[in-house]
């Protein structure tokens, strides 16, 4: 079994040109790809921020943002910086969790809790500011991080995501080819995320009303069923 940390590393020497991940909003008319260089690389700066808010290995980071926007290419970035700083990462904050990375919309609603630290992302492609109130910290800030990879140690049995341990995400099947799929809900996590990242292949995630099918044939991706 391969980690999905160390998944990700051994795609950016080996593929890190090719796209990991390109993302469709629909009803945005928004289009991102992401090869597995940059999108490592948007998660080493997501690193330095967690580590600025003293997430580390055994914390529990929650992501809201996937259930909100489920596939966007943001919030997947968050949980991959999660799991590279060996957190635990589940959708919901609870009383456990030490950073929140949620969306635009959902800001006030994460932030009664006075345990939790948010991190509110703008959504846009190219991750400019969304200048939240304080003391939301903007998601726009890891543009300033260094993008020198931080990475925490972790055990095959820690939890990683929600009730799977590291050592489950890494026995899931990967996929080798360019995938289209759906993003409606949380799960677009492990299809969209852990299972090209492990087996080398792409995600094409699309979100919003539209005719996916149109989009599947221009990114020569197999829609999954």
């Amino acid at each position: 079994m391969v980690d999905i940390v160390d998944a990700l590393r051994h795609r950016v020497r080996t593929a890190g040109a090719q796209p990991l991940l390109t993302y469709y909003d629909l009803d945005r008319n928004e289009r991102i790809e992401l090869s597995a260089v940059s999108f490592a690389n948007w998660v080493d700066k997501t690193c330095h921020l967690l580590d600025e808010l003293e997430l580390g290995p055994g914390e529990q980071l929650a992501v809201p943002l996937v259930a909100e926007r489920p596939g966007h290419w943001a919030g997947l970035v968050a949980v991959m910086a999660g799991w590279q700083m060996g957190a635990h990462v589940v959708v919901d904050p609870t009383p456990g969790s030490l950073v929140a990375v949620t969306g635009p919309d959902n800001v006030w609603a994460v932030i009664p809790p006075t345990w939790l630290t948010v991190v509110a992302c703008s959504l846009h492609p190219l991750g400019l500011p969304l200048h939240p109130p304080a003391p939301v910290i903007d998601f726009a800030d890891v543009l300033s991080q260094p993008d020198v990879g931080l990475t925490f140690p972790h055990s095959a049995g820690d939890p990683a995501w929600e009730d799977l341990s590291y050592g489950d995400l890494a026995s899931l099947t990967g996929e080798t080819g360019r995938r289209l799929l759906r993003a409606t809900d949380p799960a677009a996590v492990l299809d969209g995320l852990v299972a090209p990242v492990l087996g080398g292949g792409s995600a094409v995630i699309v979100a919003g009303q539209g005719d996916a099918g149109r989009i599947a044939e221009a990114e020569r991706a197999v829609a999954l069923g």
